[in-house]
């Protein structure tokens, strides 16, 4: 999942995207390419990852939209971050 979220975050500016990547460069984790990179202001990210649609978004978006089938990681405890990330067939 890492790898996953760290490829798509890789193309945006937020403070935390800019974490999980740093995490994954630390993890020594090789980050595949991402196309249609969309970046949506105050709910999160998506792009397409080896023919799927990966999503990363905020809880607050998950919570508007019910109906959504997402995992979260954790990264390291001293961050206290929770990432919200779902992968469309």
């Amino acid at each position: 999942m890492l790898k996953l979220a760290a490829s798509v975050e890789r193309n945006s500016e937020h403070p935390l995207a800019e974490a999980v990547v740093k995490y994954a460069e630390f993890q020594e984790v090789s980050l595949a390419e991402v196309e249609d990179f969309v970046g949506i202001v105050g709910s999160g990210v998506q792009g397409i990852v080896n023919d799927h649609l990966l999503q990363i978004s905020t809880e607050h978006w998950l919570a508007d939209c019910p109906d959504r089938n997402a995992t979260f990681f954790l990264l390291p405890d001293q961050l206290k971050v929770v990432v919200y990330l779902e992968l469309t067939p």
